[in-house]
């Protein structure tokens, strides 16, 4: 499963919509066929971007104690959804441009790919879209919705590269 979710200091990210999410990953959820969806997620991918931070707070001048505080509470934030999916799923994470990977994320030596991989993706895209392309073998290129705002995941059964997306987005009526 790709995901493509985005902790804020100003929490606009929807709790119920990520439960739905951590529900289906863990197989809590009533619906066999649904289930069934469920047991076949091996691994989550998270692409990029997973914390964001007014811009206040990336100066380097001396911030409030209360400022300071809400400097930590994505990371917190982050830190309990990935506690939440790992005790179903292996899960990567790829740190993206705003990432605090510096500091919070270890870094690894420049990236160098010797093999084609099968699938790209991209994370926090405007909306989802995907192509099948043939360059001497089959590779899947994602564009991965923002979860924050789509609620939409991305699985890909990378055995023969299909793929679906899986909505957990709520419409509540007033």
């Amino acid at each position: 499963m790709l995901l493509s979710i985005q902790c804020r200091a100003v929490r606009l990210t929807d709790p119920l919509q990520f439960q739905l999410l951590v529900d289906h990953i863990t197989g809590h959820v009533i619906d066999d066929e649904e289930l069934g969806l469920a047991a076949q997620i091996v691994h989550m991918v998270i692409a990029g971007n997973s914390v964001e931070f007014p811009r206040k707070f990336l100066t380097r001048q001396n911030m409030a104690a209360q400022d300071q505080s809400k400097l930590y509470e994505p990371i917190n934030e982050l830190d309990i959804m990935l506690n939440q999916i790992a005790a179903g799923v292996s899960l990567d994470i790829m740190p993206g441009m705003n990432d605090p990977a510096n500091f919070a994320l270890p870094q690894q030596d420049p990236f160098l790919i010797e093999t084609c991989p099968h699938v790209y993706f991209v994370g926090n895209q405007e909306k989802y879209d995907t192509r099948l392309v043939k360059e001497g073998q089959l590779i899947r290129l994602i564009c991965i919705p923002k979860f924050s705002e789509t609620g939409a995941a991305v699985e890909v059964n990378l055995r023969n590269l299909e793929y679906h997306t899986r909505s957990f987005s709520i419409q509540l009526k007033s």
